[in-house]
């Protein structure tokens, strides 16, 4: 069975990049320098990525004066264990003076020879290969140095500063990687599993191999069957009772620790997880997404005015509903889809001034003044939404702008 994977949505952070101070002066460069890689970046903010030394390019240059010190030290070495040798030989009996300066002088050669072989060929600065992996977790070996733990991607390997560049695919790796053995664990112990009430669900997030690899909640993103659900569409599916409260706020529980997991999801029907949780008016659901960001669709609207409850009714009015369609239209400076994009001021989600706002200051950074004239000023003000601060204020921006062209061109 397939078992496919769901875009992650988590907001942007990039301390999952980790890279030691002596490996970024090895290789001449910043943590910026790999962030400016797309893969790396994509990596660092979803998962965990580590910069590590790898193993030694010999390609540098000996120092002769360097081997003939080392030299010298090791024949002395070697001089002792040769005088040592003696001595035991002289004690039981077996040494002649002849095979005690052979003895003392084997030695002495041996440990210059060997010591002066091995420098010989030794780079004087040996420089390095370096690691670049992608893993889902990160923690501390016996040495105090940090190590990858969980599904990991493969290792990338660098020379110099110049090569990050190529590093790719690093995410997709990890996620490949995970699905694989996620669709391994579905296979072996769960295929006609019931996923339907909160006891399967909960004996299942407590498989110790569930716990290990996908603490972090991809288990929640990954499809569990052919019909393309997910554990995150078919827990919102049940409805809280008397009956499963105990078991489904366990759930919710471990659901709070867990960073990954994707709550703009869809089932087979094209239902999403939040219309699940409006359409049940499930508060408890509402708490767990209350600072996740979800697009507008216009079948929030309608589940929302299918609530009965009040309280439900206020809660979700507290939802971080993101509306970019009307951002959209005013990048293509096209009235015809301004008109459209303005039926979202409609919606119970939207903050009318606080888009409006918004939408003024985006048009000052990314429209001609005709439009912003003529288009979004006349749409705003028929919806009483243009106040006069806004007025002053893009005016005068656009009147500096015709200011300094003049000036340019005087």
């Amino acid at each position: 069975m397939k078992v496919d994977t769901v875009k992650i949505n988590t907001p942007q952070t990039f301390n999952g990049l980790h890279v030691s101070p002596k490996v970024l002066k090895e290789l001449g460069c910043s943590k910026d320098t790999f962030l400016r890689n797309p893969a790396i970046k994509k990596c660092a903010q979803n998962y965990e990525v580590l910069i590590k030394r790898g193993n030694v390019i010999s390609n540098g240059e000996s120092d002769f004066m360097t081997t003939a010190i080392k030299g010298i030290l090791a024949s002395a070495f070697g001089l002792s264990a040769g005088s040592l040798a003696s001595i035991i030989s002289a004690i039981h009996g077996t040494l002649t003076p002849a095979s005690g300066a052979v003895l003392t002088a084997g030695g002495m050669l041996g440990g210059l020879g060997v010591y002066a072989l091995y420098n010989l060929f030794k780079p004087k600065d040996a420089e390095y290969e370096y690691i670049i992996q992608g893993g889902k977790g990160i923690s501390k070996d016996g040495l105090n140095k940090n190590k990858l733990t969980g599904i990991l991607s493969e290792e990338h390997r660098i020379k110099d500063s110049s090569e990050i560049k190529n590093i790719k695919g690093l995410t997709e790796e990890i996620l490949r990687n995970d699905a694989q053995n996620f669709s391994e664990i579905i296979n072996a112990k769960y295929r006609d599993y019931d996923f339907g009430n909160t006891g399967n669900i909960l004996a299942f997030l407590q498989d110790g191999r569930i716990k290990k690899d996908f603490y972090n909640g991809d288990c929640f993103n990954h499809k569990i069957n052919t019909n393309g659900d997910t554990l995150l569409t078919k827990f919102f599916d049940i409805t809280p009772d008397e009956k499963n409260r105990n078991e489904y706020n366990q759930i919710i529980e471990i659901m709070k620790n867990m960073k990954a997991i994707d709550y703009n999801q869809q089932d087979s029907y094209g239902i999403s997880v939040l219309e699940k949780i409006l359409n049940s008016e499930n508060l408890t659901g509402l708490s767990l997404v209350k600072n996740y960001h979800f697009p507008y669709s216009k079948e929030l609207d309608y589940a929302y005015e299918n609530i009965r409850n009040s309280a439900v009714k206020r809660r979700a009015k507290m939802l971080n509903i993101e509306f970019t369609i009307p951002f959209e239209a005013l990048k293509m400076q096209s009235k015809e889809a301004l008109d459209k994009a303005m039926e979202e001021f409609d919606s119970p989600f939207c903050n009318k001034t606080k888009l409006a706002g918004d939408m003024v200051n985006f048009a000052k950074r990314n429209c001609n003044n005709s439009f912003v004239r003529n288009v979004l000023f006349r749409k705003l003000n028929e919806k009483n939404l243009l106040s006069g601060d806004m007025l002053s204020d893009v005016i005068n921006t656009h009147q500096n702008r015709w200011n300094r062209l003049q000036e340019f061109e005087r």
